[in-house]
């Protein structure tokens, strides 16, 4: 593990209610083997339903039918890490975490202001190791090729936990063995090396069309992020948090990260917000980093006051961001910042975008591009912002690489 994990102990809610359990690792690998299925099943959910059931079991009447898993898991934690309680302040070393890393861990901690980095979500520090022990039945065994796939997946992409797609939680798959063959993966070190290990996964990324469910395909970009000399993993994640609230935020009076000129790269959606009457024609552009996507403005009926402006799916609660924020480290080595793009549908068809709530709301329909967004976001961080008069300056990174899965 190396950035702290929200991960709910049996107790969540305690002011120290984090534990590393079985459930929550289990979880995350079904998440990322699913990620690696949609060319292999021609991105058929029913097919795609009945091969998980028939590897990690299913809940009887379920998806894919009932049965238990056909994989045992044990879990193995040599040192249990203490956890950071709630109420406490979350620090990098012995200073509070940045900025950008408050940013991305918004919901469990304060972002801003003077309680900056308290937590609300009691969370495992990290680094911290752990031995995940698996048990395939006989029947079964014909594919551990795919189960061990998606293993590697994870410890290069994933993470376990609250805020695991803002890089929280974020896991490194240091060594994976196979009874009677031993060790057969070790952890890449460098950018060249997580290429290559990239490369030997063998995925079968959906070609041609999106997939129905978050996975691979030939739309999908990853960003290889080196850290600066000397910076920590929560350091390189608050860069890139950073970058992220640039790139996005409006800013209040014109700053963002409470000191930043803003860019406002984003004007239409901040007038759209202001100005929109009647039917919507169009919805923002930021919906792309995940819904509910709602605006806290100033009331123009009630000056001084503000109010929040409700932007989310007509019939849908939420959409994950299809931007994944990951932290790969091996001691003594230089962290690397891995951004991944899955591009999948991004709601079910003629769903409608919706604008306030109540007889106030306003729809529009989906936008064909809507990704273009978070696309953009990572020819960034590749190429740095492009130039604009009065755009504050910002240190491009150095040594970026790109993959596509084509």
């Amino acid at each position: 593990m190396t950035t702290p994990a929200f991960i709910g102990g049996g107790d969540p809610g305690a002011k120290d209610g984090a534990e590393l359990r079985l459930a929550s690792f289990k979880g995350a690998l079904r998440f990322w083997w699913r990620a690696t299925m949609a060319g292999e099943v021609g991105n058929n959910v029913d097919e795609l339903h009945r091969r998980e059931a028939e590897l990690f079991g299913a809940s009887a009447g379920g998806p894919g039918g009932g049965g238990q898993s056909a994989v045992r898991m044990f879990l193995e934690v040599s040192d249990k890490p203490k956890p950071v309680e709630v109420g406490d302040v979350l620090k990098d070393g012995r200073t509070t975490v940045g900025s950008g890393a408050r940013y991305l861990g918004y919901g469990v901690m304060t972002a801003f202001g003077k309680d900056s980095g308290k937590l609300t979500r009691a969370c495992l520090p990290a680094p911290f190791e752990f031995t995940v022990q698996m048990r395939l039945k006989p029947t079964i065994r014909s594919r551990r090729a795919e189960l061990e796939r998606a293993i590697k997946v994870m410890g290069l992409f994933g993470g376990l936990g609250s805020k695991s797609r803002k890089g929280y939680g974020s896991l490194t798959l240091m060594s994976l063995k196979r009874k009677g063959d031993g060790e057969v993966w070790t952890a890449p070190t460098t950018t060249d090396e997580f290429l290559e290990a990239i490369t030997t996964l063998k995925l079968s990324p959906l070609r041609g069309a999106q997939p129905e469910w978050t996975a691979f395909s030939d739309q999908a970009r990853v960003m290889l992020v080196p850290a600066r000399k000397g910076d920590s993993a929560m350091a390189l994640l608050n860069r890139l948090g950073e970058d992220l609230v640039m790139y996005r935020s409006w800013g209040n009076e014109g700053r963002v990260l409470e000191k930043e000129k803003a860019e406002r790269n984003f004007r239409e959606d901040h007038d759209l917000i202001y100005e929109v009457k009647g039917v919507a024609i169009k919805h923002p552009k930021r919906v792309a980093f995940g819904l509910p996507h709602n605006y806290f403005i100033k009331d123009r009926k009630k000056p001084g006051r503000r109010k929040t402006v409700f932007v989310g799916a007509l019939k849908y609660e939420r959409r994950a961001s299809p931007l994944f924020f990951h932290i790969h480290e091996v001691e003594n080595q230089t962290p690397i910042g891995v951004v991944l793009l899955m591009p999948a549908r991004f709601l079910p068809e003629r769903e409608l975008i919706v604008i306030g709530k109540g007889r106030d709301a306003k729809s529009a329909p989906l936008s064909a591009n809507v990704l273009e967004p978070v696309d953009a976001f990572l020819t960034r961080l590749k190429e740095g912002p492009k130039p604009k008069q009065g755009r504050p300056y910002r240190e491009p990174y150095a040594g970026v690489k790109e993959v596509r899965f084509v």
